[in-house]
């Protein structure tokens, strides 16, 4: 994986790394707070609560696009190097060669995020009153103002890893859901009303029950990359789900091509067993590339990691479709938030003192 993205962390001051993590959350939250240019901000309020304000104001923010084209473009990097060991061999095999794909990983970034930001300026300019100038120069200012919030999201990342506390890209995948913490239990006890009673216990005990699946994974992985291990297979699995009917849809009628799209969004029966058997398919192609471009003997694939995360992203599915709400996540989800914590706890030095008690 690109040195800046990968999942480990640079020692120094705990203070000043920690310092430096809070500082990179506190600019991303801000920046999720920044409308775009050419938006009328007065037609964001409404009768909406807070939260539901908050949510459009992050849709239509410097960093709307969050870390998703980072993310997009890491995901073909990966698919990549798991297609062709001698790339993860050579990136990996001088610092010069890492610092190359780097770049060429931030301007396929950078080049992922023009693209989708000139999806966003043409759906904003069909919503009514909220473009009040719509036309080229509103579509330049929101495509560069979006690819130069995404440049800066890469910087956060590089800024958290070599500085920070953990991972700047687990910190920053985990940030949105960070941030929708605190409004979900109210919005669970709202949908659900009497009922969340049972389905707010429910639904945390199969959280701590997936959790405790991935960090059992995380103590007993000898891969390469451990927590890479652990957390790519599943990105690339939540990533290429959908994609996985695009050759089936000369065969399909358009009515019957959109229903079986329909099957693959959350809550839905079908994805508690594909996302787990790609998600095992994924591991195995991973870790065999991992051997393949590595120097060491290759001992084999360990398994049982591999099982214990399918059983987090099952346990999470069957919780989406049983108890359909707000509080549920799924799989990628939880993986993200275990190994971001992981990471922090890494950080902060607690395992290994944990470990010398």
């Amino acid at each position: 994986m690109p040195q800046k993205f990968d999942l480990s962390f640079d020692q120094g001051s705990l203070a000043r790394r920690g310092a430096i993590t809070l500082a990179a959350l506190l600019a991303y939250c801000v920046g999720s707070w920044i409308v775009l240019p050419g938006i009328d901000a007065s037609a964001l309020i409404g009768p909406a609560s807070p939260s539901g304000l908050a949510s459009k104001i992050g849709r239509l923010s410097i960093l709307a696009l969050g870390i998703v084209p980072m993310l997009s473009a890491l995901v073909l990097v990966e698919i990549a190097q798991m297609a062709c060991p001698p790339l993860r061999r050579w990136a990996g095999a001088t610092a010069s060669n890492g610092r190359s794909l780097d770049g060429w990983v931030i301007v396929l970034t950078l080049a992922i995020a023009g693209y989708q930001a000139n999806g966003v300026a043409v759906a904003l300019e069909g919503i009514g009153a909220l473009v009040p100038t719509p036309g080229l120069a509103f579509r330049a200012g929101v495509i560069g103002t979006l690819v130069a919030g995404s440049a800066f999201v890469v910087w956060l990342t590089s800024l958290v890893t070599r500085h920070g506390l953990g991972s700047g890209f687990l910190l920053l995948l985990a940030a949105p859901l960070l941030m929708a913490l605190p409004s979900l239990l109210p919005s669970q006890i709202l949908a659900w009303g009497d009922e969340s009673q049972l389905t707010i216990p429910l639904t945390l005990a199969a959280f701590l029950a997936a959790a405790s699946a991935v960090v059992a994974a995380a103590r007993i992985s000898a891969q390469p990359d451990g927590k890479g291990q652990l957390l790519w297979p599943v990105l690339i699995a939540y990533t290429l789900a959908p994609w996985l009917l695009v050759p089936l849809l000369p065969q399909f009628s358009s009515e019957a091509f959109l229903n079986a799209l329909e099957a693959m969004k959350p809550g839905q029966p079908w994805r508690v067993a594909i996302l787990p058997a790609l998600t095992l398919v994924f591991y195995f192609l991973r870790a065999r590339s991992l051997a393949q471009a590595s120097s060491t003997p290759d001992e084999g694939v360990r398994w049982l990691p591999a099982l214990l995360v399918a059983f987090a992203v099952v346990v999470s599915e069957l919780i989406m479709v049983w108890l359909p709400a707000p509080l549920a996540l799924d799989g990628r989800n939880v993986v993200v938030l275990v190994l971001f914590a992981l990471a922090i706890i890494e950080g902060l030095g607690l395992r290994h003192s944990s470990a010398a008690a």
